[in-house]
């Protein structure tokens, strides 16, 4: 939840069946630290019914989990629903992927409408690989030779044989 806050979003935390009294002791030192009203929200309720709403709603992304693996095998077969919501957003400088699977990697990663997918992991990167989104995300790529191609115009003179001495 940090990381989100701290990207200046709000969360919404649908804590686990078994553990609504600490996730309100959370609530509760948000409000006092004097986080906006809005910025850190709670909703309690059985998983099966109060997540797989927040999962399926257009206007909760990103979708972060933790918990259990039946869980999440079923947010899993939801990847061709999440690949449509990830697409539909105007924002597409990157995208994080979750999964055990090769194959749902490289597809999952290939469908997303995104300049970078992070596999299992965020904000690593190689300096020589191009960095950079899409649309109103950015134009151009940062990293290696991909910046100096960008940042420079490339220029063509032509200059017929002996017209000049």
């Amino acid at each position: 939840m940090v990381e989100s806050l701290d990207a200046g979003n709000s969360v919404i935390h649908q804590p686990a069946d078994w553990s609504p009294s600490s996730a309100a002791l959370l609530a509760d030192c948000a409000h006092q630290a004097g986080f906006p009203a809005g910025a850190c929200n709670l909703v309690q309720g059985i998983g099966e019914e109060v997540g797989a709403a927040l999962v399926a709603d257009p206007g909760v992304r990103p979708i972060t989990f933790i918990g259990s693996p039946p869980t999440a095998g079923h947010i899993g077969r939801a990847a061709a629903e999440a690949v449509e919501l990830a697409n539909s957003t105007a924002y597409e400088l990157s995208a994080i992927v979750f999964t055990t699977s090769a194959e749902r990697a490289e597809r999952v990663g290939r469908a997303l409408r995104t300049g970078l997918v992070w596999v299992n992991t965020f904000l690593v990167r190689d300096l020589t690989a191009p960095f950079g989104g899409i649309g109103i995300s950015g134009i151009g790529r940062e990293g290696g030779v991909h910046a100096l191609e960008f940042h420079s115009d490339r220029k063509t003179l032509m200059i017929l044989n002996d017209s000049v001495s």
